[in-house]
């Protein structure tokens, strides 16, 4: 059985490192590197080993273009492994051809523009990925993040409320939507947007925590109370477990 061969079944397998080491160890043929180096890279992505998925990714790069999809792939993997400017080039060359991206690279392209707070790479998709895709609730959010940035609360407060319709359930969402609705002294909006969230439903701790300093900063003490209720709850459940 031939090396690339051998390789393509390890891939097939799931078993990426040592399909690496095999790869990496310079006796595949040139013209079947670039195939499992792409191959690879997917594979190390799909299991967030964003270093090895990242090397596997710039071999590839090495041979052929990897196409648009992998290249916002690599990018992620960039800010993973700490090369954040890496990954913002990437991402400046893609945003001139935004329509072209498959609604993954979109997605990936938007989660890290508004991750890294870059506005003018969010500003170049945010507005086509929601006509393209309506439906998808980030969308919205990342739309309403941009409004805030640029002091438009009222269309904030629209893209938030329709980034809550569609995913009524993620608290991210919702902390926005308060936030925004607190910029126009609409609290107790901003409070009722919050105490539709069951909190028991909610699988992060961290959010429960920014529900709890939103609470406190506007001095809702029931708020505060439940939240901090909840996560005591949460400590005893897991000290007992």
């Amino acid at each position: 059985m031939k090396q690339s061969d051998y390789i393509r079944r390890l891939l097939d397998w799931g078993r990426f490192t040592e399909a690496k080491l095999l790869l990496s160890a310079g006796t595949v043929r040139p013209e079947a590197i670039f195939e499992l180096a792409f191959m690879l890279g997917n594979g190390f992505y799909s299991c967030e080993q964003f270093r090895d998925a990242r090397d596997a990714f710039a071999l590839a790069q090495k041979h052929e273009s990897i196409g648009l999809l992998a290249t916002v792939k690599f990018a992620k993997c960039l800010l993973h492994t700490g090369d954040r400017e890496g990954a913002l080039n990437i991402l400046r060359d893609v945003s001139n051809n935004i329509n072209a991206l498959p609604q993954e690279a979109l997605d990936i392209f938007l989660r890290i523009a508004v991750h890294v707070r870059e506005y003018e790479l969010l500003a170049k998709a945010e507005q086509k990925a929601r006509l393209r895709f309506p439906h998808t609730s980030f969308y919205w959010f990342a739309g309403g993040t941009l409004a805030c940035k640029n002091e438009r609360h009222f269309q904030a407060i629209t893209f938030f409320a329709r980034a809550v319709e569609l995913s009524p359930t993620k608290p991210p969402y919702r902390l926005a939507l308060a936030r925004a609705l607190l910029k126009l002294k609409r609290e107790t909006q901003a409070i009722r947007v919050l105490d539709e969230l069951d909190l028991n439903a909610i699988t992060c701790i961290a959010d429960i925590m920014l529900m709890k300093n939103f609470y406190s900063e506007i001095g809702y003490r029931e708020g505060i109370e439940n939240c901090c209720s909840e996560l005591t709850r949460r400590y005893f459940q897991k000290n007992k477990s």
